[in-house]
């Protein structure tokens, strides 16, 4: 999914191992990027204790995936916190809607795949059932076999991704037109991840991810639903070193209930609108090892969007939300207006102003951890902060696409932000021997747990700068002939600070993403059976601002500098039998440049893989 979401100008996407990818929209890119909100058939995939989502973790297979949709800019008027730069929703197929399948696939660096999906209707009944296994090896190994002085966290050391999924859901017509709907999905595996400050690859080991949901749509324009999300696994460094204070968290436990209630009606007051009303309410709840202690949380909000189509050419929307975070002081307020004006039929303007807002994680609000240094005896805690603020970001946007022609599309976009409160783990309080005296200092105390004694404390803060950002998209898709897709966009993108006096030296340097993006891409359907695909993505160089250890002050920033690079990735098929049969081969990264797209990521290696699939 994430190598699919390369195509989206104004899109970021980091590879720091084979199979995880950092997804984020318009810049502010990280390690564990927590800016976009990952929605799966509008459900939440969001990992409330990091911030974060793992692209690479999804409980459905690709060619289940009817389409992604993609929202560039804030969402919060509508989806509520999270949903800060931009929304990505991976849209399934419907129940009883296509051909059943399997499909499996073989390549080099131990990747392999084996999917199977089932769909259909028994009288009123629409079903899908899904099941699926994939794995794939990392780029180099953390640790090579052959160390005694260290020794993996996990099983297969080797192993970027390793998992196997099911899911299932079946949909039912009530009385008067009313639909119900019921499924879940469970994921199962290991892989390695990126994490926080200076924790760099961790293993995410023997995890069970599972979600529960339901729906219930009326006629009347009332719909109700609700999903449960659960999480449990170990996390820790992805080697250790025997007497050392050991970066590990076993069993962790997530558990997230959604429900959310809206209506949505048509109606004619002086002018045709679409008015849309709800409400949602979240529970979240974390045991985790590294937190100060077990915590639950309980969010509520509500929304209202109202679509005034003031003139056949003049179209109005605007929605607002609000949300109380149970750690923030103050109700959170998300607006967002659109003014869409089409002068020609088929072309039209469109000037967007909104507010979003991101609330702490469990992590940035809890965490209390003793981190390792490299002296046995010797640690620093990472402390968090449930005083914090919010993140937010405002948002001015133009835009125009054309659609006149059924042989080509333009979009054009230009669009300013301003960011606020960043929340960084960044605050670094040193300790002096007589703070060990002090008892209302518990953290300046010899830890008897890892027997350690800490030297100093690293907390999240928020940044008291504020950002701005610029940019812009550009992006064109050709249909010359019948099967041939051709398109091409580019993107440029500039964050700074609007007063460089207010934030670190280093850090005013931070852009974390490239000034300047291309995408383009080919893709071809013979009627005679062959399917051919290239997409080819060129960055500039980028500069990553990242933590490292300082003898004096315990934590400094250091700049880091990632060259341009281009990625190409291409397929090539062959459809038999009335397209019943299919045949293809994979590769990615067919420049065999093993360029690092993140300073403390992997390499990307060129691999390639051999699939089939059999519809029936």
């Amino acid at each position: 999914v994430a190598q699919l979401l390369r195509r989206v100008a104004g899109v970021e996407v980091t590879s720091v191992s084979p199979n995880h990818a950092e997804v984020s929209i318009r810049g502010l890119n990280r390690r564990t990027s927590n800016k976009v909100l990952l929605l799966l058939d509008g459900r939440s995939l969001r990992q409330d204790f990091l911030g974060t989502a793992w692209y690479h973790f999804l409980p459905v297979s690709i060619e289940d995936i009817e389409r992604i949709e993609v929202i560039r800019g804030p969402a919060s008027a509508l989806y509520g916190a999270d949903a800060f730069s931009g929304i990505i929703n991976i849209i399934t197929r419907d129940p009883g809607e296509g051909t059943s399948f399997v499909a499996g696939g073989i390549g080099d660096h131990n990747q392999g795949r084996a999917v199977a999906s089932f769909t259909g209707r028994t009288g009123d009944l629409t079903y899908h059932f899904g099941t699926g296994y994939a794995q794939a090896d990392n780029a180099v190994l953390s640790v090579g076999p052959d160390r005694v002085d260290q020794q993996s966290l996990t099983d297969s050391p080797n192993i970027a991704n390793k998992k196997v999924w099911a899911n299932g859901e079946v949909r039912y017509p009530l009385a008067r037109k009313s639909v119900a709907t019921v499924g879940g999905n469970i994921v199962y595996g290991d892989q390695m991840v990126q994490g926080l400050s200076r924790l760099l690859q961790v293993a995410v080991d023997d995890t069970y991810e599972s979600q529960v949901y339901g729906s219930l749509t009326t006629p009347i324009g009332l719909r109700l639903g609700t999903w449960w999300n659960h999480l449990d696994g170990n996390a820790g460094v992805s080697y250790l070193t025997p007497g050392a204070i050991g970066v590990v968290a076993r069993n962790v436990d997530q558990e997230v209930t959604d429900v959310d209630l809206s209506w949505s009606g048509n109606f004619t007051l002086l002018v045709p609108q679409t008015f849309t009303i709800g409400a949602g309410y979240r529970y979240k709840s974390i045991q985790l090892t590294w937190l100060d202690a077990d915590h639950t949380q309980h969010h509520v909000g509500a929304y209202v969007q109202d679509v005034l189509q003031l003139a056949r050419p003049l179209r109005l929307q605007l929605g607002a939300r609000v949300d109380r975070h149970p750690l923030l002081s103050a109700l959170q307020f998300s607006p967002r207006g659109s003014l869409v004006y089409r002068f020609l039929p088929d072309q039209s303007l469109r000037a967007t102003v909104g507010r979003a807002f991101r609330g702490p994680s469990f992590l940035e609000s809890y965490v209390e951890f003793p981190n390792a240094s490299p002296l046995r005896g010797v640690s620093a805690w990472g402390v968090g902060d449930d005083k914090l603020d919010p993140e937010s970001i405002t948002s001015f946007e133009l835009g125009y696409m054309t659609q006149a022609s059924d042989l080509f599309t333009i979009e054009v976009n230009a669009y300013y932000n301003m960011v606020k409160d960043a929340i960084l783990f960044t605050q670094v309080d040193s300790f002096r021997l007589n703070d060990f005296a002090d008892d209302d200092n518990p953290l300046a105390q010899y830890d008897t747990d890892v027997e350690a004694f800490p030297v100093s404390s690293l907390r999240f803060v928020n940044e008291r700068a504020t950002f701005n950002q610029m940019g812009g998209e550009v992006g064109t898709r050709f249909y010359p002939l019948t099967g041939l897709d051709v398109y091409t966009n580019y993107a440029i993108h500039d964050t700074s600070p609007a007063n460089a006096n207010d934030v670190d030296a280093v850090r005013a340097k931070e852009q974390q993403t490239s000034l300047h993006k291309v995408n383009a891409g080919v893709q071809y359907r013979a009627p005679f059976g062959l399917d051919t695909s290239l997409d080819l993505s060129w960055v500039s160089k980028q500069v990553w601002i990242e933590q490292v250890t300082d003898r004096e002050t315990g934590v400094r920033f250091e700049t880091y500098a990632v060259p341009s690079f281009v990625l190409v990735n291409g397929r090539i098929g062959y459809r038999l039998f009335n397209d019943r049969v299919e045949l293809g081969v994979v590769g990615t990264n067919l420049t065999f440049n093993r360029q690092r797209q993140h300073p403390f990521g992997q390499p990307m290696d060129t691999r390639v893989m051999a699939m089939t699939k059999l519809r029936f």
